[in-house]
């Protein structure tokens, strides 16, 4: 089995969902997001409170993107991500979340392995502003099954 890197975008219950499907089903697999580790280091190091408020989404994105534009940082965050996976000999599968197009665009260049994935709820529009790899529909009955079909056809 070959090891992927997703970038997953799309509706939070899809989302939650394909996490869930992929690691019951014999995918070794990490998450990352850099606004979530951005709250963990603001938890463990700036008193944050854990309540998540306008205020504090506010807070992330602003500290955020002044770590971009200082230090590069979701560039920097992704390949250590991505470096770890690499000699990490269990591990198959990296899924991350919230992955800016820049980022993207990036670590997919030279990176055949590397997906963007799109979910969403049964009846919403696909977006046409950006090309998927793969666009999977949460209609309840058969998500589970075309997320692991999708997941075997990215992994041989």
């Amino acid at each position: 089995m070959k090891k992927v890197i997703i970038a997953l975008y799309g509706d939070s219950e899809s989302k939650n969902t394909f996490n869930k499907v992929v690691k019951e089903n014999e995918f070794w697999t990490w998450n990352g997001n850099s606004k979530n580790y951005l709250s963990f280091v603001t938890r463990q190091n700036f008193g944050w409170d854990g309540k998540r408020t306008a205020q504090f989404y506010s807070f992330i994105d602003e500290l955020k993107e002044l770590l971009d534009k200082t230090f590069n940082f979701e560039l920097e965050y992704t390949n250590k991500l991505i470096h770890k996976l690499e000699k990490d000999d269990k591990t198959t599968v990296l899924i991350l979340h919230g992955c800016s197009n820049e980022v993207y665009s990036i670590i997919a260049k030279d990176n055949e392995n590397v997906k963007r994935i799109y979910v969403s709820l049964a009846g919403e529009p696909k977006p046409e502003d950006i090309n998927y790899d793969f666009y999977i529909e949460n209609d309840g009955a058969s998500y589970e099954s075309r997320v692991l079909e999708t997941m075997k056809k990215i992994t041989s």
